[in-house]
């Protein structure tokens, strides 16, 4: 036995045969002094993890016992989910990937990291029980990030318990108001059921309760009684704390937008003009204090809803001025070809776009935007999508989570803390709830979404930019350094939105310095006046 691998076994650890010719090379000192305790047999996985510096506190146990069925069984699920919260690995369709790879700029472009363009298919049970089992593990290893859930239990270990402290990690399968008001949760894992009690008079809890909604996965640590557990803290996936605010390297801009609905008589087609105007450098707004940042604009962000489409609602037909999906889409591809190819231009498709409405929705394709795609400025991406932006040799960019917002209407009505400080006009409210749910829509009836192996609308990776549109609002927010900006729109308010509670804020742009991070928002429409954020 070599001296190396001697140092291991004396330490209390076995080698996977995968390291055994390169055991010379690992820096044995650093990974015992880090996994000490923690696991018993060291791969390759491990090693990389400790090289990269990803000191996560993951339940490491856990972690040992999937290698172990992973190796023996080959029983991957599990063991990937760890893979994908150590490495924060991100899923998608790998053909998609490799077509925009091929168009990729070398330094400062954009590189699509998520889009998706699964097929419809027959669907069953199975594949409803898939989604949430994918979705338990991966962020079940997000909360077990919190070193109170490190050593969270399943269930069936617990649910016998008397008197004891316990944490458990389960996804939220009902919740109700008992008859004394307390509120009751029932968390259900892989392992079965149980009752969560959160007292009415612990009133720092009673509040954090209140954005639970149904289907979502959480953490809880409290005391368990005769079946039940009575919580002393929850714990939502979230976004970590200490997440770094980047800053670009080089000053250069990045706008985002929304919501054109062209093809509509509403859509404001005049002020969207304006706008194109000014991308172009002409006009009254560019002269009259943007300060000439317009040749340093390098990204413009469409976030869905990019024509009115036909048959979304009731009495649509009466506010259509083009009544073809076709020929909204050119008129749409006449005014975007007005945007100048130095501007890289990423759009994904929306509710009213001519796609299937389950999420994730594919990319808009050559035969609705036309050549329009064949422009090598115009990345289309599906709802949701992750790009990255701006990366360099030295800078890694930007990462920018786009959805168009499908569920934001179910949570501004079920949610109280949103519903009364103003339901769909606090998009800001509605994001920063999905951050801490990590999930666009973890409610399963929140929105229409494609059942599949795997849970897509996940947020395993944490982005730098989280953005939005559908219900029409312009804001700008940042949580946990995560900036969150919903874009506004293009179209004046029609009955079917005033129906809808939609108050709109049109023929607005959303700029960002990607150098300072500072945000500008600014009017287009008839007083041409510029308001800031």
């Amino acid at each position: 036995m070599n001296k190396e691998l001697k140092y291991f076994t004396d330490s209390g650890f076995l080698i996977s045969p995968e390291l055994l010719d390169k055991i010379n090379l690992i820096d044995k000192e650093n990974l015992v002094e880090n996994m000490s305790g923690a696991v018993v047999v060291i791969n390759e996985d491990l090693v990389r993890c400790i090289e990269e510096d990803k000191k996560k506190e993951l339940n490491w146990i856990g972690f040992d016992d999937a290698r172990v069925l992973f190796e023996k069984k080959r029983l991957a699920d599990d063991y990937n989910a760890f893979l994908d919260v150590l490495f924060e690995r991100t899923e998608f369709n790998n053909k998609e990937a490799e077509n925009f790879l091929e168009r990729e700029d070398s330094e400062g472009g954009v590189v699509v990291l998520q889009s998706y363009n699964e097929k419809p298919k027959k669907v069953g049970v199975e594949d409803f029980v898939a989604i949430f089992n994918n979705r338990y593990r991966i962020l079940k290893e997000i909360l077990c990030n919190r070193i109170e859930l490190k050593d969270a239990a399943s269930i069936s270990r617990i649910v016998n318990k008397n008197k004891e402290s316990v944490a458990l990690i389960g996804i939220v399968n009902d919740k109700r108001l008992t008859k004394n008001n307390n509120l009751l949760l029932e968390l259900e894992d892989l392992s079965g059921k149980i009752n969560v009690l959160i007292n009415r008079n612990k009133n720092e809890l009673r509040d954090a309760a209140r954005e639970i909604v149904l289907d979502e996965v959480i953490g809880i640590s409290g005391n368990i009684d005769n079946g039940f557990v009575f919580a002393n803290k929850i714990f939502f996936p979230d976004i970590p704390v200490g997440k770094e605010l980047k800053k670009s390297p080089a000053e250069e801009y990045a706008v985002f937008i929304s919501d054109l609905h062209v093809g509509s008589k509403n859509f404001l087609e005049e002020d969207f003009n304006r706008f194109l105007d000014w991308v172009n450098g002409v006009g009254e707004l560019e002269n009259g204090g943007n300060g000439g940042i317009v040749d340093k604009i390098k990204y413009l962000f469409l976030v869905g809803d990019l024509i009115e489409g036909i048959g979304v609602y009731p009495g649509q037909e009466n506010d259509l001025k083009i009544k073809d999906y076709y020929q909204q889409y050119r008129k749409l591809d006449e005014l975007l070809k007005r945007i100048p190819e130095r501007i890289k231009i990423i759009l994904c498709p929306g509710n009213h776009d001519a796609v299937r409405l389950d999420e994730p929705q594919p990319p808009l394709d050559k035969g609705l935007l036309g050549d329009l795609l064949e422009r090598e400025n115009v990345f289309s991406v599906s709802n949701p999508a992750l790009v990255n932006i701006g990366a360099t040799k030295d800078f890694s960019g930007f990462d920018v989570l786009i959805y168009h917002g499908g569920s934001f209407t179910y949570y501004a009505d079920t949610v109280d803390d949103i519903r009364l400080k103003g339901g769909v006009t606090r998009a800001d409210l509605i994001m920063k709830l999905l951050l801490k749910k990590r999930h666009l829509a973890p409610t399963h009836t929140s929105t229409s979404y494609l059942a599949g192996s795997k849970d897509n609308l996940i947020l395993n990776k944490v982005p730098d930019f989280f953005i939005s549109g559908h219900v029409h609002r312009c804001s700008v927010v940042n949580h946990n350094n995560v900036v969150m900006l919903n874009c506004g729109c293009w179209a004046s308010q029609t009955d079917y939105m005033e129906r809808r509670g939609i108050e709109p804020e049109p023929s607005r742009a959303i700029i960002i310095n990607l150098h300072t991070m500072e945000s500008k928002i600014t009017y287009f429409g008839d007083e041409s006046k510029q308001t800031n954020s």
